[in-house]
C-alpha cells in the first residue's frame, strides 16, 4: 500500500512538472514584418495569443505612405483580372486556411497569392519565434482607418 502512494506520489509530481514546458505561447500581441518593402509593399502580421491560443489580428501590407494594400482601388483593379483574386479576398482566404489547419506548415497555398501565402507563414513563424520568448509587440497598432 505503501509503495502504491509512493508511486502515485511520484507520478502526480511529474505530471505537474512537466505542465507548461511544452514550448508553449506567453500570452500578449506580437507583430513580425518583412525586412524590406518589395514591389513597394512591406507584408505584416499581427498575432494575438490568450491561454496557448494563436488568433491572427491583422495581416496586410503598407507602402511607405502607410497605405494598406487590402484597401488599395488601383491593386485591385490590376490584380483581380489577371489572377482571379485581389488583397483583400486574399487576406482573408489566408487567414481563414491558417484557422482551418492550425498550423503554417500544414497550410494550402491559396491560388493566386503563393507570394502573399508564403509570406504569411514565414512572418508568422517569426512572431510565434517571438510568443515563445514572450516579447510582445511594444509599438501602437497601425491604423485601421486606412
Amino acid at each position: 500500500m505503501m509503495k502504491t502512494k509512493i508511486l502515485l506520489a511520484v507520478v502526480l509530481l511529474l505530471v505537474v512538472s512537466f505542465t507548461g514546458c511544452t514550448g508553449g505561447y506567453k500570452d500578449g500581441t506580437y507583430k513580425a514584418e518583412a525586412a524590406e518593402y518589395e514591389h513597394g509593399w512591406k507584408d505584416y502580421l499581427v498575432i494575438g495569443v490568450a491561454d496557448g491560443k494563436v488568433t491572427v489580428k491583422e495581416f496586410d501590407a503598407l507602402n511607405e505612405a502607410g497605405d494598406k494594400k487590402s484597401q488599395d482601388a488601383d491593386y485591385r483593379a490590376a490584380m483581380e483580372p489577371v489572377s482571379g483574386t485581389y488583397p483583400e479576398k486574399y487576406i482573408a482566404d489566408i487567414i481563414s486556411e491558417f484557422q482551418k489547419k492550425g498550423s503554417a506548415d500544414k497550410m494550402d497555398t491559396i491560388t493566386g497569392a503563393t507570394k502573399s501565402t508564403n509570406s504569411f507563414k514565414a512572418l508568422l513563424n517569426e512572431a510565434l519565434a517571438k510568443a515563445q520568448k514572450g516579447e510582445a509587440k511594444s509599438a501602437a497598432p497601425e491604423d485601421s482607418s486606412k
